[in-house]
């Protein structure tokens, strides 16, 4: 089954995260290697980035390629990396589709069943940087940061249902939270409601013992919950 995962990524140099947004290391696989060099093996497997593609408006924003995988060492005819090719019979060939969002240091990745995995991923993009010295270390982590999403549950959450609100009642001033709030009669209403919980929580707790409150609102409804 398709799944939807979510990662942060990050460049790990001798240990230490660094900030690298790893535009630029995307930007060198597909621009400065043929097909066959972006085409290596990793444990018996093949992996290639076989498209890329980013805004012609701004280079520094998102990018979004493809890294195939193959569980065969002849999976294609044609050129390895590119779209004309054809698949072999009896082999099994999947690509991840990736979003990388620098400004967040986030990897969406759609992956089919038998697409690369984020490790996988991982030692495919780690396979194309060197250090600058030989005892230098760099490693690329991908940490997960949401359980997996089908298309169903992609389908079903297309538009945002609900807003969840959460405050502490002893720091909570809607007047700073919210400006201008009270010019729409239904986020007066909810930020009124909002207001009422929190004041009520500081009143009924003791010193130093407030409990954070908060509201869900739902479309065309609203449901509250302490």
């Amino acid at each position: 089954m398709a799944s939807l995962h979510f990662y942060k990524y990050y460049l790990k140099y001798n240990g230490n995260v660094t900030d690298y947004d790893m535009v630029g290391l995307i930007d060198s696989i597909w621009n400065n290697h043929n097909s066959q060099q972006r085409t290596i093996s990793i444990k018996k497997h093949w992996y290639s980035m076989s498209a890329c593609w980013h805004p012609e408006t701004n280079d520094e924003t998102v990018r979004y390629f493809w890294v195939d995988k193959s569980l065969n060492n002849n999976p294609w005819t044609g050129n390895l990396g590119t779209d004309d090719r054809e698949l072999v019979p009896g082999t099994l060939y999947q690509n991840a589709s990736c979003l990388l969002i620098p400004n967040s240091h986030s990897l969406v990745v759609f992956e089919p069943q038998g697409a690369p995995s984020h490790n996988e991923l991982s030692k495919y993009l780690e396979a194309f940087i060197k250090p600058t010295l030989d005892n230098d270390r760099l490693e690329i982590v991908l940490r997960p940061v949401s359980t997996d999403l089908t298309f169903n549950q992609i389908n079903r959450n297309w538009e945002v249902k609900n807003i969840s609100l959460e405050v502490n009642p002893d720091e909570f001033n809607p007047d700073l939270a919210f400006p201008n709030y009270d010019a729409d009669p239904i986020s007066r209403g909810v930020i009124e409601a909002l207001t009422n919980m929190s004041n009520a929580a500081t009143e009924g707790s003791a010193e130093q013992d407030t409990p954070t409150v908060g509201i869900k609102i739902k479309k065309k409804s609203s449901q509250r919950s302490y």
